[in-house]
């Protein structure tokens, strides 16, 4: 029937009613021959026909009832009225009269009369379901039960418009029936869970407690394929198949998907596969995604016997999973249709540039097997593909089946030398070269890495369906390659490198390289131009390449350029440079290890330095050492990279520069940095019991590095227990002043044989601090010859401190050189005048010692210095220098009292009380100085 019937109720007449969609058709009900059709406007929804089986009721989805008289031969309809809000759910004749129950969506329950004018009455009134009310059933006597989608049912009496309400126990109704069950009468409620609950009935017609639940083979099904057993799973597995319908279908294909056996997921699949129904298509398309190869390969199995042999739909959806092996049995289902069909071609072809790889793979086979075995053409369609690997693979195809020297394949290389990706140019290359077995001998004796890469590529596993099927394709690894037999450069001909020449002149990067390269092995003089180019390029590797070719080719017009490279920022580079130009340059070593010393970076330098120990060592035994290669090492012994000078320290030591021993460290110390002259004290102060480690200690005392020479004093001090004088007189003898301190520090704290002459010594040193602290260990030490002989010193500080020392004495000697600083100018540089002021000061003390009246001349005039410390020194002397028999003295003290300097004026008074002269008595009284109370 077209449409399918949707409902269906029985006629008189043998006849029946049916719901085609929006007709009503009345078919015989002997042979099912259509009698009649009836258009009802909307698509009907319920159908019912009164106890005679001569009327018809029927409910459509606009909630439209309508009426049809079937007491004739002809069935005609009688009414129509609109009833209820939304589609007709159920309907039911009242068993003894011509009236109708309807139940609608709306959840109202109408009682209309079917014959005349439609006119319904409300029969539910306030007590509607609260959802559509699915089915009307009578029960024993006067009650009729509504059951609806709101989970309840309720119990109406004839005559009476309040139900009952049944809830305990029942669910969701989708439809219900009056049941016999163990002899007594039952409401069956058939529930959207798919379940039957039966409530027995009592005498009145009211339901009682649930008395049974059928649950039905579908929730049998279910609890089986939950057990735990799989053998209980196994035998529902096989019991559902023997189904063949829908839900046997869904409850195989949520097996196949969710066991958590894998054995029973490949039975649910197989099952599916083998049930013939077009429903398992879904599940099975579902499960070519499964995890489990078994399972996606039973999969594809079965879509294939649902669809036949020669569908392409399944195909595409095995290769659309983008799985291994159901791709690689999809491709070998391709292929034998692909010779026979265009459309099973293009999707063979289009596969060359799908997911996965080994799907590739086994297009590339397919293809191949479609053609003869001496042409290329799969192969040439297999360069078209968007990846990468399958390209390579084609051009690897070419050498492995013989056909990579056809002109067609021919072209098809020189195109893919500059094909987008670096590894099918790299292949195209080397088949080029394979092409040419002079030229291919020659390149692997003459180049290990070229030797290997050939090797590689011949020793690459022909590919195979069973290979690809098992991801095993292509990937094994090569062994390593056997040693190269000799070929001459000579025996390759000028057609043989045509292959290097086509591959330099390409527009890819790594071609041209590669094709420059190869003729430098060749010592062939084309690749110079091609390779100077190159090493402009920004890509470090390749720079690192040229710099190996360049030495290969051994042409000296590549040497300029090598230099050049040394100073490459990349050390990569550098030390690819420098290795070359070493080896193109070996006969004059010494020249490239100065180039190397020369260069900017430490690791060139580092490598100048290794060439020219190297060369250094190679000398005859007991041969004097180059002085051209000692200079250089001298040279690395100042380098400013501590490594480099730290390895040429060490050089210089184990080739015994200068002869070994005190020579040889003597030369390092001539390096420029004090971490080389540091360890060179390391080795004396560890050989320091040979002969000549203790001169050569005493001579670093004069390193320019203060903690170098602190050091080495610090340690001969130690050694000589702290009475050495020789420490002491080397250090007194240094060019250093921080040594000369140190030694007059030490000279002033002792009093042995030999201090005195050292300290006469220090005395007449250049600088300020040693004189002084000379001069005062000459004080403590009593030392009046010394000190007498200082004050001819020419250090004015000298001759202060050793006149004002013997002034204490009273020695006369001291006068004149006292008055001499008294009467020095002063500096007009500031720093020269704060020493001056400092030795007026000290020779006023002098003078205050030597009491000697002599010196007032020179002391009168210093009493207007501008200096208050000055003014007050010098009036100090001047009162000590007046005796009370002087009356030039005492004058001079009575004209120091009006002095405007408050100082001047005391020191003047208490020079006068000296005298025994109280004219400044008073001055003395209020001043507060302590000596005036004495």
């Amino acid at each position: 029937m077209s449409p399918p019937a949707s409902a269906l109720a029985l006629l008189g007449d043998d006849r029946i009613a049916a719901l085609c969609g929006d007709e009503l058709v009345i078919l015989a009900r002997k042979d099912g021959r259509e009698r009649q059709r009836l258009p009802l406007g909307e698509r009907g929804t319920a159908i019912a026909s009164d106890p005679s089986r001569a009327w018809i009721a029927v409910g459509g989805e606009r909630g439209v009832l309508f009426a049809f008289d079937g007491e004739a031969a002809k069935v005609v309809e009688s009414e129509r009225r609109r009833v209820h809000e939304g589609p007709i759910q159920s309907l039911l004749f009242e068993p003894e009269e011509l009236r109708v129950l309807s139940g609608g969506v709306d959840g109202r329950i109408f009682l209309t009369h079917v014959r005349g004018a439609l006119d319904p009455e409300d029969r539910s009134g306030k007590n509607n379901h609260a959802a559509a009310v699915t089915s009307l059933v009578h029960g024993p006597g006067d009650k009729t039960y509504s059951g609806g989608k709101d989970g309840v049912a309720r119990v109406w009496t004839r005559g009476s418009g309040r139900p009952s309400t049944l809830k305990d126990g029942v669910v969701n109704v989708v439809a219900a029936a009056m049941a016999e069950h163990s002899g007594r009468p039952h409401l069956a409620l058939a529930g959207e869970d798919r379940t039957i609950r039966l409530f027995l009935v009592d005498a009145a017609g009211k339901p009682e407690l649930r008395a049974l639940t059928l649950h039905g083979a579908v929730a049998w099904a279910a609890a089986e394929l939950a057990h735990r057993d799989p053998k209980v799973r196994e035998a529902a597995l096989k019991e559902l198949a023997a189904w063949g319908d829908s839900v046997a279908i869904d409850l195989l294909g949520k097996s196949a998907k969710g066991d958590g056996d894998h054995r029973l997921k490949l039975l649910a699949t197989e099952l599916l596969g083998k049930s013939g129904l077009a429903r398992a298509t879904k599940p099975l398309e579902e499960l070519l995604r499964a995890g489990e190869e078994a399972v996606r390969l039973a999969a594809f199995t079965g879509l294939r016997g649902l669809e036949g042999e020669g569908s392409l739909r399944p195909l595409n959806l095995a290769l659309g999973a983008r799985k291994r092996d159901i791709g690689v049995a999809a491709i070998k289902a391709l292929a034998p249709l692909a010779g026979r069909d265009d459309l099973a071609l293009d999707r063979l072809i289009q596969a060359l540039s799908e997911d996965p790889r080994e799907v590739r793979i086994a297009a590339l086979l397919a293809l191949e097997s479609l053609h003869d075995a001496a042409s290329p053409e799969a192969d040439l369609l297999a360069l078209r593909s968007t990846q990468a690997d399958i390209r390579r693979l084609a051009v690897i195809r070419f050498y492995q089946r013989g056909l990579a020297a056809r002109p067609d394949a021919l072209a098809a290389l020189r195109r893919h030398a500059a094909d987008a990706d670096a590894s099918v140019r790299q292949a195209a290359f080397l088949v080029s070269i394979l092409n040419k077995p002079a030229l291919a001998g020659a390149l692997r004796f003459q180049d290990r890495d070229i030797h290997r890469l050939l090797h590689e590529l011949e020793s690459t596993p022909v590919p195979t369906f069973e290979a690809s099927a098992k991801g095993e394709d292509n990937k094994q690894a090569a062994s390593a390659p056997p040693k190269a037999k000799k070929v001459e450069i000579g025996q390759v001909g000028e057609e043989d490198r045509r292959p290097l020449l086509e591959a330099m002149a390409s527009r890819a990067l790594d071609t041209c390289l590669a094709g420059a390269t190869g003729l430098a092995s060749l010592r062939d003089p084309r690749a110079l131009g091609t390779l100077l180019q190159l090493s402009r390029e920004g890509d470090a590797k390749v720079r690192v390449a040229v710099c190996k070719a360049l030495q290969e080719l051994s042409d000296p017009r590549g040497a300029a350029r090598l230099r050049l490279l040394m100073r490459d920022g990349e050390a990569s580079v550098r030390d690819a440079a420098f290795s070359a130009i070493a080896e193109l340059e070996r006969a004059t070593p010494l020249a490239v290890a100065e180039a190397g010393l020369l260069a900017m970076h430490e690791d060139v330098r580092r490598r100048g330095l290794d060439l020219l120990v190297r060369h250094l060592k190679a000398g005859k035994k007991g041969a004097p050492l180059d002085p051209g290669a000692v200079a250089l090492l001298e040279r690395a012994l100042g380098d400013a990279a501590r490594p480099v000078r730290s390895e040429a320290f060490k050089a210089v030591l184990s080739l015994a520069v200068d002869g070994g021993g005190a020579a040889s460290l003597r030369f390092a110390r001539r390096s420029l940095h004090a971490d080389i002259r540091k360890e060179v004290l390391g080795e004396v102060l560890g050989q320091i019991e040979a002969p000549w480690a203790w001169a050569l200690l005493l001579e670093i005392f004069r390193d320019p590095e203060p903690a170098i020479r602190a050091e080495a004093f610090e340690f001969a001090m130690k050694r000589t227990r702290g009475v050495g004088l020789e420490p002491l007189q080397a250090a007194l003898t240094g060019p250093y002043a921080d040594l000369r301190v140190e030694a007059t520090k030490i000279l002033g704290k002792r009093k042995a044989p030999g201090i005195h002459e050292l300290l006469v010594q220090a005395v007449d040193d250049e600088d300020e601090a040693v004189r002084q602290l000379a001069v005062d260990a000459l004080l403590v030490n009593d030392a009046d010859e010394a000190l007498s002989a200082a004050m001819a010193s020419r250090h004015p500080d000298v001759v202060v401190r050793a006149a004002g020392a013997r002034a204490v004495h009273g020695d006369p000697a001291a006068l004149a050189p006292l008055l001499a600083v008294i009467t020095a100018a002063e500096p007009e540089i500031p720093a020269l005048a704060a020493k001056w002021k400092d030795r007026l000061l000290k020779a006023a003390e002098g003078l205050v010692e030597l009491s000697e009246p002599a010196a007032r001349p020179a002391l009168i005039p210093l009493l207007q210095h501008k200096d208050a410390a000055i003014r007050q020194g010098v009036a100090r002397a001047l009162a000590w220098s007046v005796r009370p028999a002087e009356a030039d003295g005492v004058a001079a003290l009575m004209a120091a009292l009006q002095h405007s300097d408050a100082a001047v004026r005391v020191e003047a008074a208490l020079g006068l009380a000296y005298c025994g002269d109280p004219a400044g008595a008073s001055l003395l009284f209020v001043s507060g100085d302590a000596r005036a109370q004495t």
